[in-house]
């Protein structure tokens, strides 16, 4: 629910000139992940993925696809290490960041979208 309530803070009427607003629902389902990784497997991405697309009005497949993959990523790094530390959090989490919000960028250029990658910088910073 807590990440659901994150992604549907998409549509409340703030007006900016470029994506500011860090992808809240996102940002839930990374902290979740990371601090309690037994609750969620990594099919959890396509549900959760499918509503931020709907709320966000994202390209429909395009966090489905990019959560999925990020949450497959955080299972295979945690196969691969003894122990993770909070620094390492952080690091899986500022890549998943980065990833999710330029591959979402390119999906929607994909599907005629316009803008540079400069765009999407400021909220990478405001993300991370």
């Amino acid at each position: 629910a807590t990440v659901m309530l994150g992604s549907m803070l998409t549509v409340l009427p703030v007006i900016a000139q470029s994506p500011v607003l860090p992808p809240l629902g996102l940002l839930m389902l990374l902290s979740w992940r990371l601090l309690r990784p037994e609750l969620w497997q990594a099919w959890i991405g396509l549900p959760l993925g499918l509503f931020d697309d709907v709320m966000s009005g994202q390209p429909l497949g395009s966090s489905m696809f990019l959560w999925t993959v990020t949450l497959i990523v955080i299972d295979f790094s945690e196969t691969r290490l003894l122990w993770r530390d909070y620094w390492q959090d952080w690091l899986l989490a500022t890549g998943a960041i980065i990833l999710c919000l330029t591959g979402g960028y390119l999906f929607a250029r994909l599907t005629g979208g316009g803008g540079t990658i400069m765009l999407i910088a400021p909220q990478i910073l405001w993300s991370v």
